[in-house]
């Protein structure tokens, strides 16, 4: 396909979201066909694949849009969905600043578990075919004025009959023409006109709004209902803490007309699906079709809508024509609702508000929701002393792209970001760790479990995985014991790398149905057989941008990071964000840390890092603790030459060195721990 990006520079701009639940055959050949076809179009943005659905939010030109939209379409396994499309108007350094935090300044194409992560267990996930019934923006902002006549008929009792304005009477009465609006199915599927569909509320029951998003979003905009209409808001976190607030508030929610709302619809699939679930008395669940975007389509003016509506993309938050300032500084309470700034709880990471003049007088910022755990006794403004349990990440971007689920799950160690209460109180370190070739974020857990566990008191540390799934090694053998058989049927975990050798290519296997002669890497003894290549991580030098790519989102979803660990491949790629920092490449870059720790690490032999070597000024500056096999240590697959020429390009004076002599590992003996935790200390 040829590439348009010279074509259309210069065009209008737009953001194009849609969602569609929908069984996907075989979600890597679609993850494939979407990056292929984005990327020919010059798109950038995010999009979900998984066995039940897809989920994108991308950006472009409205010309590549819309034939992304054209060809979504023509796909045999999508056709028609909701394509929410809307222009986008932000100026250059807007985008510049907020675009790589929000995953929005490259292409992100991710093959996830399900569409939508509720936090719930498997055995009590909801289907979203059980889901609410949907309305037009039309017939929802209908059902709040019925909702007030009930409450007005309540109070005054004095008429009976029941506001029945019709989807079509309503829009002439607020003289919107002939506008026609489209009805979208659970799965996304266009089905008939809105003004053909009835949804009637049972008998004179209650209404109440919910909205299913997260506190920072509400912060800035909701719905305001008329009087007599309970509006609920969760004030929640992140998405995945929904089903706990939902199964402590049955009692606001029984027996009631209960009208939900997201930003774009996808998150209320599963909600409501998860609120009907609990059977009678919850069965009149109702989702505003389209979300927020299509509400304020049918109703520039806002309606019942007030503020901004949140946005997961360069836009940060999108007006209706007559916006109202609903958010207030964190600090001053003054009205305030630009998250442009990107500021966020010191503690837990959660995007706040905080105004110009609060900016420039506050170091420490504590969001709402910490400062309810606060402990007494401690008035210092600047001084943190909060415990959370279990809010360590970032959640800023975890809402409707929970893009680090296997492949790409992020895993996380400790439950508290705070050392100690008090006046005094420390804050926890946060370490991202890396791991290496052939290798996955829960194996790296496993890897460094004695190490973490001695440091639990100093830092967290938060697991990815790497973008490139690596091939299994497998290949025909003479049929064996019905034993071994059954060994070799059982299926590997997926294992991933952050760059690859050029050779490095393969026919995917489906190893549920494959042969028992296949022999994989679940045999250790077949690995033997092959031999060991010592030189392999020397010819592994593609796919950098990829990984670029996907660390910025890493950065960006995760928030700050004090340091990164990598190991083996892992700590090629950590030193390689040290040249990256230091050339100034990345000015705008998300990926910012303190310090770096270089288990078994080497110098990436790709050209990329070989051209930073090359451009920037040695030694790196930044603070580095190197752990490597000493020369007699017995590291099979990194030699302690190349461990030795990594760490000599790090000053001296800010580098500490810790051999060893056990090989391809990292020690966790008492005296080796202190000397980690000797670094350590100088950045609490």
């Amino acid at each position: 396909m040829e590439h348009v990006e010279d074509e259309v520079k210069g065009e209008e701009e737009g953001v194009l979201l849609y969602y569609k639940f929908v069984s996907i055959p075989n979600p890597e050949t679609l993850a494939l066909w979407f990056n292929s076809f984005c990327s020919a179009l010059a798109l950038v943005g995010r999009i979900r694949v998984a066995p039940d659905g897809v989920n994108v939010t991308i950006g472009g030109t409205l010309t590549a849009l819309h034939k992304h939209i054209n060809a979504v379409k023509l796909h045999p396994w999508l056709g028609n969905c909701d394509f929410k499309l809307a222009s986008a108007h932000s100026t250059e350094i807007s985008r510049s600043a907020v675009a790589p935090e929000v995953g929005f300044s490259t292409l992100a194409v991710r093959v996830v578990k399900e569409l939508v992560t509720f936090g719930v267990h498997s055995a009590e996930s909801p289907s979203f075919s059980d889901a609410g019934t949907h309305l037009s923006a039309l017939e929802f902002h209908r059902k709040i004025l019925e909702g007030e006549d009930v409450f007005s008929f309540k109070r005054k009792a004095t008429h009976s009959k029941e506001q029945t304005t019709s989807a079509a009477s309503l829009a002439k009465d607020l003289n919107m023409g002939d506008t026609t609006f489209g009805s979208y199915q659970s799965n996304g599927n266009l089905s008939q006109d809105y003004a053909d569909n009835k949804h009637d509320f049972e008998g004179n029951k209650e209404l109440v709004i919910l909205d299913v998003r997260n506190i920072y979003e509400t912060r800035i905009g909701k719905f305001v209902p008329p009087e007599g209409v309970d509006f609920l808001d969760p004030q929640i976190r992140q998405y995945s803490d929904l089903p706990q607030w939902i199964d402590s508030n049955t009692e606001r929610l029984q027996n009631k007309n209960i009208l939900m709302y997201c930003t774009g619809g996808v998150r209320c699939e599963m909600a409501s699906a998860y609120l009907k679930k609990k059977g009678e008395g919850f069965q009149n669940v109702f989702q505003l079709s389209g979300g927020i975007q299509r509400y304020l389509e049918a109703f520039p003016d806002g309606g019942f809508f007030k503020g901004k509506n949140f946005v997961f993309d360069h836009r940060v938050a999108v007006p209706s024509s007559c916006p109202e300032v609903l958010g207030t500084c964190l600090h001053c309470g003054v009205f305030f609702d630009d998250y442009s700034s990107r500021i966020r709880c010191s503690c837990c990471r959660m995007l706040v508000l905080v105004c110009k003049d609060c900016q420039a007088q506050t170091k420490v910022q504590m969001c709402e929701l910490c400062k309810v755990s606060r402990l007494p006794d401690n008035d210092d403004g600047n001084s943190l002393s909060v415990t959370l349990n279990k809010h360590s990440s970032s959640v800023a971007g975890q809402q409707e792209r929970s893009a680090f689920e296997e492949g790409g799950s992020a895993s996380y160690e400790a439950s508290d970001r705070i050392i100690n209460g008090g006046p005094s109180a420390r804050r926890k370190l946060r370490i991202l760790c890396l791991h290496g070739f052939r290798q996955s974020a829960s194996s790296l857990k496993g890897r460094l479990a004695a190490l973490t566990k001695k440091l639990k008191g100093m830092a967290e540390f938060v697991f990815v995985d790497a973008p490139h799934v690596v091939p299994l090694i497998f290949t025909k053998t003479e049929t064996r014991s019905h034993e071994q058989k059954t060994s070799e049927l059982r299926v590997p975990h997926k294992k991933f790398a952050w760059l690859v050798s050029p050779e490095m290519t393969w026919t995917p296997v489906d190893l549920q149905v494959s042969p028992a002669g296949l022999e994989s890497d679940v045999s250790l003894n077949f690995k033997n057989q092959m031999g060991f290549d010592k030189d392999q991580y020397k010819r592994q030098t593609m796919g950098w941008p990829a990984t670029l790519s996907k660390l910025e989102e890493v950065f960006s979803e995760f928030g700050h990071f004090d340091g990164v660990l990598g190991f083996s491949q892992g700590a090629a790629v950590a030193a390689s964000l040290c040249l990256l920092s230091k050339s100034g490449l990345k000015a705008n870059s998300s990926i910012k840390f303190q310090f770096v720790i270089l288990c078994s690490g080497f110098i990436l032999h790709a050209k990329e890092t070989q051209d930073l070597i090359s451009s920037v000024s040695l030694p790196l500056n930044c603070p580095s603790l190197h752990i490597f096999a000493d020369s007699a240590g017995h590291d099979r697959q990194i030699v302690n030459d190349d461990s030795v020429r990594l760490k000599d390009l790090f000053n001296a004076e800010k580098s500490v060195v810790l051999t060893h002599g056990l090989g391809h590992i990292v020690p966790s003996q008492k005296e080796r721990v202190e000397k980690v935790k000797n670094f350590l200390s100088q950045f609490i």
